[in-house]
């Protein structure tokens, strides 16, 4: 009974003999671990298909001034597995030396004071771009026409109060602003076609709600721009508009490539058009967040090798220091067995304690560290490693159990009498 009682309890008593070098194993176990799991579990976070997302359709071309043929927008669309083809417009300029901006007459207290703010802003970085875009009380801004595909994703995504009868008809248009924190006119605004002496045109309704301009990819300088339909650009108009951009929608990933050969065969060699796919950019992402993992956990790997090189190190010179004690247990009758039992429950023990850490502390360390990690990058999906932590649970019990073994094996080649005649010496 005694001796039974004194072998379910050795292992904690013998884990703790040397308490600074079970802390320090301990310590850079949970370390290995954590930076382990932590560096598999935040970069599997990486989703190339939630960053494929922020580019909302399969396929943008894009081009500068008037480059892109206006019956390559029919042609595109008639391309077989294209969902749809929808262009982004803007007004040609009457003059070619004009920028293309129209100007905004600024009475409303909201615009005045975003306008304001904006000018403050651009003042630090560029104060010749202010002198530009300001005349009294008019400010330069873009007026940007969209198809109905284009303006149900917008009012999805910043939930717009808007209708698209009302807004096709050019009775509404919607602010693109980059502050998302100030409030705009809900009422009429009037701007002024390539100038302030130029044609005067009043949108009857803005939405006041404003949106994030990075939600349509255009910038803002010290005005916010204007997005209306392409039907109501054209009647607002005095010449025509053109293609600034044409947004494809394809019905499989799978015809990506086909689909783009066909679209560069329509629009030629033309210079000044470039274009961009979604499917392409996901891929891309997929190759840079796996050599990134891949890096991640080989680092991370090398530092749980070195913390199990330390965990080796302490139960063999543990089990070595303990040869006589092992030898003497022998003499008074505990098996081999039995001993093996006792080093392979304290290099449990070891683990038991690792796995509670992890669990406990870890989970709120990881946790903690996620939420940083989403200050970078918002499109981080959270997921716990389970898989890495599994694989990490067999390899630290098996450590667990097998270092134990050898190490007791290297010092019991001999009988408990000749392993005590070797400590007295």
């Amino acid at each position: 009974m005694l001796l039974r009682s004194w072998f379910g309890t050795s292992h904690n008593r013998n884990v703790f003999r040397s308490r600074k070098n079970s802390a320090v194993v301990f310590l850079s176990l949970f370390l290995a671990v954590m930076i382990l799991l932590t560096f598999d579990g935040l970069l599997s976070g990486f989703s190339a298909a939630a960053v494929g997302d922020l580019m909302y359709y399969d396929l943008a071309v894009e081009g500068n001034y008037d480059v892109i043929p206006k019956e390559a927008l029919e042609q595109i669309a008639n391309i077989e597995g294209v969902v749809s083809a929808e262009p982004v417009c803007s007004r040609i300029l009457a003059d070619r030396d004009s920028d293309g901006r129209e100007w905004l007459e600024v009475s409303d207290s909201l615009l005045k004071r975003y306008c304001e703010e904006k000018t403050g802003e651009l003042l630090q970085i560029d104060a010749e771009a202010v002198q530009n875009a300001i005349q009294g009380d008019y400010y330069a801004a873009y007026l940007i026409g969209v198809g109905q595909i284009e303006f149900e994703r917008i009012k999805k995504i910043c939930a717009l109060g808007l209708s698209y009868e009302e807004f096709q008809a050019g009775e509404a248009g919607i602010w693109l602003c980059d502050n998302l924190s100030s409030q705009m006119p809900v009422g009429s605004q009037k701007l002024f076609l390539g100038g302030p002496d130029g044609k005067r045109v009043t949108i009857p309704k803005m939405e006041g709600r404003p949106v994030d301009t990075h939600t349509f990819l255009t910038i803002s300088e010290v005005a916010p721009n204007i997005l209306i339909s392409n039907e109501a650009l054209r009647n607002i108009v005095d010449t025509d508009v053109y293609v600034q951009k044409i947004n494809i929608q394809i019905e499989h990933p799978a015809l990506d490539t086909q689909i783009q050969r066909v679209v560069k065969e329509i629009l030629g060699d033309t210079q000044g058009i470039w274009g961009d796919s979604k499917q392409e950019k996901v891929e891309q992402k997929e190759r840079s967040f796996f050599s990134l993992r891949m890096l991640g956990i080989a680092m991370s790997v090398v530092l749980f090798f070195i913390a199990v090189l330390n965990f080796m190190n302490t139960i063999y010179a543990d089990i070595l220091a303990r040869d006589r004690e092992i030898a003497m247990l022998e003499c008074i009758g505990i098996s081999k067995k039995q001993v093996k039992q006792m080093l392979v429950m304290e290099g449990i023990f070891y683990a038991a304690i690792t796995a509670f850490l992890v669990l406990t502390l870890g989970m709120a360390i990881y946790l903690q560290a996620y939420q940083a990690f989403t200050k970078l990058a918002e499109w981080a999906q959270f997921r716990y490693p389970l898989r890495m932590a599994g694989i990490m649970g067999i390899v630290m019990l098996l450590i667990s159990v097998l270092v134990p073994l050898i190490s007791y094996r290297s010092i019991s080649q001999d009988n408990a009498i000749e392993q005590l005649r070797k400590a007295e010496m």
